[in-house]
């Protein structure tokens, strides 16, 4: 006659079991994957959506070199005339997603251009990187970090300098994006966060700045998503009037050769340009709307809720 009573009392000594594993393992982040392929699930079912930042890219697309016939890395005299030609048609801002850290090989003079073309834009901001490099040096562990600012011929007319350094989950996919970085053992803004600030001190309206030291990327589509413009285009002149009036331009590599390429969650392949990525968080930034993680007491106790209702039920 006791059985009916032992049975719930069972089930529910399993459950609470169950709700302890499951919260040791949250804890611990053992369950962080299924939690980044659950938002990368969430994203193919909400699907594209349209920016609503004034952003456009140019592109170093293939196109590109097939129709200048010039090899990488373009002469930075080409890079002073494509801002000359942006910059005439009045834009807000330009962004170069590309690096500049050593001196030309066309020899000083095409440093001087490209500085010179930064300076007469003047609401320009440059690309950083920061680097980790682990070394033996007779048993010994040395970590040396490789800075790659712009140099400062390039550097010394623009409006920011900002670290391009994306970050990577375990899976190797871009999810988030840093707004402060390191370069030169300094700390510099990430390059999206220079560059919502200066829209902000521009005029454009954009969200508060978000709390923390990164942020959830509300990824608005896969590449293509925000518009391209091919970069020898824009050098030939070959672009309507208007086209770059009062919008934020990003300039950089688009080409799978020149391998700055990422996996993302619309691009599970690996095939979104670096730039594009900047562009989405930029989105992100001025839209405000970037992905908020619950918190980890919230998520825990959700966690255990389910557990025990799953007992419950059974």
């Amino acid at each position: 006659m006791r059985l009916p009573h032992i049975l719930p009392l069972r089930a529910l000594v399993v459950g609470a079991a169950a709700a302890l594993v499951t919260t040791g393992l949250g804890a611990t982040g053992v369950l962080q994957p299924a939690e980044l392929q659950g938002l990368d699930r969430l994203f193919e079912v909400r699907g594209p959506r349209t920016p609503a930042a004034p952003i456009v890219i140019v592109a170093v697309d293939e196109g590109s070199f097939d129709e200048l016939d010039v090899s990488w890395p373009f002469p930075r005299a080409l890079h002073a005339c494509l801002l000359d030609r942006i910059s005439a048609d009045r834009p807000l801002l330009i962004g170069l997603d590309l690096l500049f850290p050593e001196p030309s090989a066309r020899g000083v003079q095409d440093d001087r251009a490209l500085g010179d073309a930064v300076a007469r834009a003047r609401h320009v901001v440059l690309g950083a990187a920061a680097s980790v490099v682990v070394e033996e040096v007779a048993g010994v562990t040395v970590v040396k970090e490789d800075v790659n600012l712009p140099l400062p011929a390039i550097r010394r007319g623009a409006a920011a300098v900002g670290v391009l350094n994306l970050p990577r989950d375990a899976d190797a996919h871009v999810r988030r994006a840093g707004l402060q970085g390191r370069a030169g053992g300094a700390p510099q803004p990430g390059f999206d966060a220079a560059l919502h600030r200066l829209a902000a001190a521009r005029g454009l309206p954009v969200a508060p700045w978000p709390a923390g030291g990164e942020i959830v990327i509300n990824f608005r589509g896969g590449p293509g998503t925000f518009r391209w413009i091919p970069y020898h285009r824009v050098v030939r002149d070959e672009v309507p009037p208007g086209t770059f009036r009062d919008r934020i331009v990003l300039i950089g590599p688009t080409s799978e050769a020149l391998q700055d390429v990422f996996a993302t969650p619309f691009a599970p392949g690996g095939d979104m340009p670096g730039v594009e990525i900047h562009a989405n968080v930029l989105d992100t930034l001025i839209g405000g709307d970037g992905i908020r993680p619950l918190p980890t007491g919230a998520r825990l106790a959700l966690v255990v809720l389910a557990a025990v209702g799953a007992a419950t039920v059974a």
